[in-house]
């Protein structure tokens, strides 16, 4: 094992990549210093960086008609446009409703239309990745919150952590990405179908389970009446 100090305060490396149960996707590694420029890409991952590796490194390299699957990072979920909320001009919410083919009386009030809004709003929001990827051809698909287990290069990045990990004797950055780009080599399609099969079996677990989840949760609701009288509380305890 090497040892476990850390290299320097604040150094860290940007690592992205991509792919599928037929491996890594070909030219699509990008690694690069935090907070320094490397040609296009500079400081930290944002929403610029990441959609320019989408345009350059990704998109190029990938088979007609892929799916793209997303965790929730924020730079993956960049709106186009804003959506008005509740402080919004009533200028504003009226544009927005009009822009989407929403009927309302231009009579309303601010709150009202924010009503309006607030049940629509969802069909309409449009990301800037999907925006891209859909000019290619692609369709994107989000995971849920906090659920890493579905995203099988989770366990890839796992892999590759614990090899630089064992390996980083020298403490140096430049040894640490000469490690990534070793094991990102020796990581091929066997280990990537496995991994796929991984979050496959969660996803069907997770699904097995759902509805009697939520069948307990249902058991667990309290139900409050509009009076705070303690004796109009009750618990559901539906079969």
């Amino acid at each position: 094992m090497g040892l476990k100090k850390p290299i320097n305060k604040g150094e860290r490396l940007i690592i992205v990549h991509a792919g599928s149960e037929k491996g890594f996707v070909p030219g699509a590694l990008l690694i690069y210093k935090a907070s320094q420029s490397t040609g296009d890409y500079h400081d930290n991952m944002n929403k610029s960086n990441f959609e320019q590796w989408l345009e350059n490194r990704l998109i190029p390299n990938l088979n007609p008609k892929t799916v793209l699957v997303l965790d929730n990072a924020a730079y993956h979920n960049t709106r186009v446009s804003q959506i008005p909320n509740s402080n919004s001009r009533k200028a504003d919410m009226q544009a927005w409703l009009t822009k989407n083919g929403i009927s309302f009386d231009p009579d309303l009030l601010r709150p009202e239309l924010y009503e309006i809004i607030k049940k629509n709003k969802f069909h309409h929001i449009e990301y800037s990745v999907d925006k891209i990827m859909s000019a290619h051809g692609h369709v994107v698909l989000r995971l849920p919150p906090y659920h890493p287990d579905f995203n099988p290069i989770e366990n890839i990045w796992a892999q590759i952590k614990g090899h630089v990990s064992s390996q980083n004797v020298a403490m140096n950055l430049t040894k640490v990405k000469e490690l990534v780009e070793n094991k990102v080599n020796s990581i091929g399609p066997e280990d990537w179908k496995k991994v796929v099969e991984h979050a496959k079996k969660c996803e069907a677990e997770f699904m097995r389970w759902e509805h009697k989840i939520d069948g307990w949760i249902e058991k667990l609701l309290i139900h409050v009446s509009d009076s705070s009288d303690s004796d109009d509380m009750q618990i559901s305890d539906s079969d």
